[in-house]
């Protein structure tokens, strides 16, 4: 009995040591020292933690992690949260190449807005903004001298998703695809040649001319 109330000092010192380590092990070996957890968000049927990218000022949805070099950064998507998502630059990891994406707080529709190349591949620079969800590139496709990331946008509102391409003069504009909502498709810029003319399409507005600001 003595013997044990003797023991206890040193028990409540080794608790009061391991209170303190644990911690600081836990954020140095198991969490990227870049990434810090605010709260839990879920998607669908899985829950992640919302991480700030001090590099990328944004509150992004952690998927997964890649390493690159002796850097790890996340492969994010925003699945809840309305606001502007833009492709700033690329990482690579491994023999794979992500875009590092942000989010702002305007809302629109999927465009094109400029190239950015990455070893032998060239992706597009594009953002969203009126429709929330999922941002993957999934593949290439090539139109004249220009090559495109085919996207798509799975995870709220539905699927939104760079079918094919159209060409006019010496632009390229992608054809976007809604596929559950209403069948329709949801174009923001197109330029083509249907039934000899040239011409740019809105879904909520109509047809319009190039460069022209939109008549309702």
């Amino acid at each position: 009995m003595l013997g044990s109330i003797h023991l206890l000092p040193n028990v409540a010192r080794l608790i009061f040591a391991t209170k303190k380590v644990t911690p600081h092990l836990r954020r140095r070996h198991l969490r990227p020292r870049h990434l810090r957890s605010r709260h839990l968000r879920s998607a669908g049927n899985q829950t992640f933690a919302v991480c700030w990218k001090s590099d990328i000022c944004g509150l992004l949805e952690i998927r997964h992690l890649r390493s690159a070099g002796n850097q790890t950064f996340a492969v994010c998507w925003k699945s809840d949260i309305c606001g502007l998502l833009e492709i700033r630059h690329l990482r690579s990891a491994g023999n794979q190449t992500f875009a590092v994406c942000w989010k702002s707080d305007i809302c629109g529709l999927l465009e094109i807005r400029h190239l950015r190349s990455a070893g032998n591949q060239t992706f597009a620079v594009c953002w969203k903004s009126d429709i929330c969800g999922l941002l993957e590139i999934r593949h290439l496709r090539s139109a004249g001298n220009q090559t495109f990331a085919v996207c798509w946008k799975s995870d709220i509102c539905g699927l939104l998703e760079i079918r094919h391409l159209r060409s006019a003069g010496n632009q390229t504009f992608a054809v976007c695809w809604k596929s559950d909502i209403c069948g329709l498709l949801e174009i923001r810029h197109l330029r083509s040649d249907f039934c000899g003319l040239t011409f740019a399409a809105s879904a909520k507005i109509g047809y319009l001319r190039p460069n022209i600001s939109p008549k309702l």
